[in-house]
This record gives structure tokens, C-alpha cells and sequence, in this order.
């Protein structure tokens, strides 16, 4: 099954985002190195064992992060391009091989993908605890979160850096499941 493949870019999303952290917050310029090779095998990881269609826009979202967070060093920016280019060179013969198969299928084929939610849908999921709802295909997010991203911009101008790139990022997440599928079918992406 897909479950695994599933699993590996959730679990591993958290520890790229720490050391995205640690790399913003003076890693990049006190251990450049070791800054360089955590994030280059973290992302190789991540690239090498994820379900292909989970890694663009867990991308997407890890790279408003990092434009928003990262400090404008030659030191974090050049740890990023080098560990980029390591995670590629690393993961180089599994993205050849998913390019390849996608090309293999016809532009017209059929795809299985679910369009975006609604607004409506993340409040709905805040009930299957409390009552049945007929489909259990919701989005995943917990009413701390969901209480979070509602009252952070109460505290916006109070946040630092990397805080705001959290909040940018999550935002970015939401509005990118709430798209359509038909929006966005030239991507090659689902609507969630």
C-alpha cells in the first residue's frame, strides 16, 4: 500500500522544519558544514522514501517557509543551495524514475484525485468526536491548530521571523487545499 510512503514526508516534515530552524537561528553561521549535511540528507530522505504526490506541495509549502524565515545570509543561503544539490544528486535516480513513469501515462488519462475542501470542511472536521458525519474524508487539523491560525493575527505585528513564516506557511497550506481541482489540473497536482 501507499501507507508507508504516506507516512515518511509527514514524519519527516517536522525534523526538516526544525533544522530549517536551527539553520535561520545561527546554525547556517556557526556549524555550516553539519547545518549543510543534516538538511541535504534529511531532504534526500525525504525525497528517496515520500509518495510522489505528497512531495510538491509539502515543497511548495517548506519553500514559502524558508522565503519568508530565512534570513537574507550568504551563509543560510548557501548552506540551502548546497544541501539543495546534495539532496538532489542523492535522490537523482528516484526523481528520473517517477518523471519517467509519469510520462509513460497519456496527457488525457483519468487521474484519481479529490477536488479542494471548503472553509466549511475544517469546522465540520472539528466534530467526529462528538457526532457521526457521513464523510470521514476530511482535513486533518486539530482545534488547536484550527484556534491557533484563527487568533494568530491578533499577534501578528508581535511575532518575529519565524513565527510569521508559520503563519504565512500555514495560511499558504490552507488556501492551497481549499483550491480546485479544476484550477489546478494543469499542474499535474490534486486540489488537496
Amino acid at each position: 500500500t501507499d501507507w508507508v510512503s504516506c507516512v515518511v514526508p509527514w514524519t519527516l516534515y517536522p525534523v526538516a522544519v526544525y533544522y530549517l530552524r536551527d539553520a535561520f537561528l545561527g546554525g547556517a553561521d556557526a556549524r555550516w558544514w553539519l547545518t549543510t549535511v543534516r538538511l541535504g540528507v534529511i531532504f534526500s530522505l525525504w525525497v528517496l522514501n515520500a509518495h510522489p504526490g505528497y512531495l510538491v506541495p509539502l515543497a511548495i509549502i517548506l519553500a514559502v517557509y524558508i522565503l519568508v524565515a530565512a534570513p537574507r545570509t550568504l551563509a543560510v543561503y548557501g548552506s540551502l543551495a548546497t544541501a539543495g544539490m546534495f539532496a538532489l544528486a542523492a535522490s537523482a535516480e528516484r526523481i528520473y524514475f517517477l518523471l519517467h513513469e509519469k510520462s509513460l501515462f497519456p496527457a488525457n488519462s483519468i487521474r484519481e484525485a479529490q477536488s479542494g475542501y471548503v472553509l466549511l470542511t475544517y469546522l465540520a472536521s472539528q466534530l467526529p468526536p462528538l457526532t457521526s458525519i457521513g464523510d470521514l474524508r476530511q482535513p486533518f487539523v486539530g482545534a488547536f491548530v484550527l484556534g491557533a491560525a484563527v487568533a494568530a493575527p491578533l499577534w501578528w505585528r508581535s511575532f518575529d521571523r519565524q513565527a510569521r513564516g508559520y503563519i504565512i506557511a500555514f495560511l499558504v497550506a490552507v488556501a492551497m487545499s481549499v483550491v480546485s481541482l479544476e484550477q489546478v489540473a494543469w499542474t499535474g497536482l490534486s486540489g488537496v
